[in-house]
């Protein structure tokens, strides 16, 4: 979702923030600036342009995932607007080819994943998803919630590694802490329990 930071004009504003903080600390950290650099349409659309099959239960997950990397500052857009338009692909549309070459060789260089092999590896946990969504009877309104947990577990992630890197945290020790909290059932079941307690409070007060 990164990968846009690899982009030449991204790295020059890294270079120019690290220089201003190395030169006057104290200015650095009361007037830091934002880049307003649209990184995260990089990574979208080498994801789309990838590995998108057309129309099909695989294609609707490659959508979600480019949805969640390009959106994953300032919010998820329609993914068609009220002019039956795909404000992703129109974003993508922006987008010089030959710029998002050049970041995906820079960060191929530098980051030794195999993206391939991670795609297929969400096939396998996101195609039953999606099988069981298209038979529920509100199918739409669950691939709405299906794309939302994941936006939210990429926001997540990428806070958590961020933490973790200026705090000089292994992540690891991190996840595993987490791993010890109550399981997912168990907050289903504290808050089904304050449900029936709000339902039996509504029906004892007088009408």
């Amino acid at each position: 979702h990164d990968m846009g930071k690899y982009d030449q004009q991204f790295q020059d504003f890294i270079e120019g923030e690290r220089q201003r903080a190395v030169q006057n600390p104290k200015q650095y950290l009361s007037q830091k600036r934002k880049s307003d650099f649209d990184h995260g349409v990089y990574g979208a659309k080498y994801f789309f342009q990838t590995f998108y099959p057309g129309k099909s239960r695989r294609g609707a997950i490659v959508e979600i995932i480019a949805m969640a990397c390009c959106y994953h500052h300032g919010g998820l857009k329609d993914c068609v607007d009220v002019c039956n338009q795909s404000p992703l692909l129109e974003r993508f549309e922006k987008l010089d080819q030959h710029r998002i070459e050049q970041a995906y060789q820079r960060f191929s260089q530098e980051i030794q994943e195999d993206l391939t092999k991670r795609f297929h590896q969400a096939l396998e946990e996101l195609v039953p998803i999606i099988e069981g969504v298209t038979k529920m009877k509100d199918g739409v309104f669950c691939y709405h919630l299906l794309i939302k947990t994941i936006y939210s577990i990429l926001i997540d992630a990428d806070r958590m590694d961020s933490m973790c890197f200026e705090e000089n945290r292994g992540i690891s020790p991190v996840i595993e802490r987490e791993q010890q909290f109550p399981a997912w059932e168990e907050y289903q079941g504290r808050f089904e329990v304050y449900l029936s307690q709000l339902s039996q409070k509504s029906s004892a007060e007088p009408k």
